[in-house]
């Protein structure tokens, strides 16, 4: 029998132990200055940088949404009680950097609702085949993320946080050698009307959760913890339980890592240069630079039927007709159909780029060969933060990808806070009547002021979870 629920639910504990278990090899600090980095307020400008070191430079220290707010999370921290000896082990996270990221943002909400909480992994992707995501072959963390970026930030927000270097550390403590495995989406009593997948009355989740460990666990404390195992959560918290402001920034204490950040400034640095386009990397997102978008015609994606060139190509190339831009950011995993797509703009006189051909020049030889290096999803990362500079983006529904951009730029149009999106508030004239019958039938299933998604608008059931739980 595990804890009792009168003893463990809540926690009576001020400051409990919460642990955070690292499968990675960076040594957290140990001193108590604020960790988060501050930019700008120099007391002295310094010397003038080469273009491309201010591009870089601009990057690395700013996003699309301004800097990051810790307080939200702060505030979330400070409103749950911890366990002692709880320590919940996120399972390695499969897939592209927009299925992986939301995976380990959804485990850490369960985590820290749950009073517990522990790093994950990455399952690496398949090299012969897109589809082969799960190949059980683990990666640490700093595969995707700024390892650093993360124990700070989440130590400054949580400081009651005891973190641990790696699992090797609980080796002292022969009861964390038993995993327990439990899904945290299937302990919901209900889940979502319309987005299936994602829980709904999340206040009732602690409880079942206490309940679990009662019946499966045997009874832990700080000095014999239990080791908790949850697997890949993807889309399964729901926006709408959290404060907008939590939501918004979230996901910012995921940072993708250092090395594809710069490499995206380069591109859009030699986008700036070649075109004349006066782009600022420091400020907010630019009108009238360049139009993104995302065709996701590569072999996955046509394996499990998802739109094909026709359809993509004629949304994107239709949207850029009816505006004033004339150069589009192109990124697929496709090189017969970014062929095909710049051959067909031309004739429209809009130019089509990527970073490929951005970087085709010896000025940009050593970028090319940094880029050799990388994998697939990488080299999606940097067209990633390349998209979330354009003036315009166009993306698909099926791709978690694309709400992923669109998600990030709504944070912008919300001036740093999140503005739902749900089916009677997606910015169409119409969506569904006051009897849930379906009124409105264009190509477009999402639209705001920087931000288009095109596909379906009956997206009942999987779909509408991308709006409504992949964090920004």
């Amino acid at each position: 029998m595990g804890p009792s629920l009168s003893a463990w639910s809540p926690p009576r504990l001020a400051f409990a132990l919460l642990i955070i278990c690292w499968t990675t090899w960076i040594l957290f600090p140990s001193s108590g200055e604020n960790a988060l980095p501050r930019f700008g307020g120099h007391s002295k400008l310094p010397p003038p940088l080469p273009a491309n070191e201010t591009f870089i430079r601009d990057m690395l220290e700013n996003e699309i949404d301004g800097p990051y707010d810790l307080e939200p999370l702060a505030a979330l921290c400070r409103s749950k009680e911890y366990t002692p000896g709880l320590i919940i082990k996120c399972r390695a996270s499969p897939g592209g950097m927009g299925n992986v990221r939301n995976m380990m943002l959804n485990c850490y909400r369960f985590a820290i609702e749950a009073g517990g909480m522990c790093t994950s992994t990455i399952m690496k992707r398949g090299e012969s085949s897109l589809s082969d995501l799960f190949t059980g072959i683990d990666y640490p963390f700093t595969y995707f993320f700024d390892l650093d970026h993360f124990t700070t930030s989440f130590r400054a927000a949580c400081p009651q946080i005891h973190l641990y270097e790696s699992l090797a550390e609980l080796s002292d403590f022969p009861s964390t050698n038993e995993d327990h495995d439990v899904d945290a989406h299937t302990l919901s009593l209900k889940h979502h009307p319309k987005a299936y997948t994602m829980i709904d009355e999340p206040q009732f989740w602690r409880h079942e959760f206490y309940k679990w460990l009662n019946e499966n666990v045997p009874p832990f404390s700080r000095s014999e913890p239990v080791l908790v195992t949850i697997p890949m959560q993807l889309l399964r918290w729901p926006f709408s339980f959290d404060k907008p402001e939590f939501v918004a920034t979230f996901g910012r204490i995921l940072l993708i890592r250092e090395d594809v950040r710069r490499l995206a400034a380069m591109v859009l640095y030699s986008m700036d240069k070649t075109y004349n386009l006066s782009l600022n990397l420091s400020g907010p997102i630019q009108p009238d630079k360049f139009y993104g978008a995302h065709m996701r015609t590569a072999s996955d994606a046509l394996a499990v039927g998802w739109p094909g060139y026709e359809e993509q190509s004629k949304n994107y190339l239709e949207a850029v007709s009816a505006t004033n831009l004339s150069l589009v950011y192109l990124t697929t995993g496709n090189p017969v159909d970014a062929a095909r797509f710049t051959a067909t703009a031309a004739t429209n006189n809009i130019t089509v780029v990527s970073k490929d051909t951005l970087l085709a020049g010896e000025e940009f030889a050593a970028e090319r060969e940094e880029m050799k290096n990388l994998s697939w999803d990488h080299l999606g990362m940097i067209d990633y933060y390349v998209l979330l500079r354009s003036s315009l983006f166009g993306g698909m529904f099926q791709s978690s990808f694309s709400w992923n951009v669109a998600n990030k730029r709504h944070v912008v149009v919300g001036n740093g806070t999140w503005q739902e999106i749900a089916p009677m508030n997606a910015g169409l004239d119409t969506w569904y009547d006051t009897e849930g019958a379906l009124t409105y039938d264009g190509p477009e299933c999402f639209r705001d002021n920087l931000s288009t998604i095109y596909g379906l608008t009956d997206m009942d059931g999987v779909r509408w979870q991308f709006p409504m739980a992949l964090y920004p």
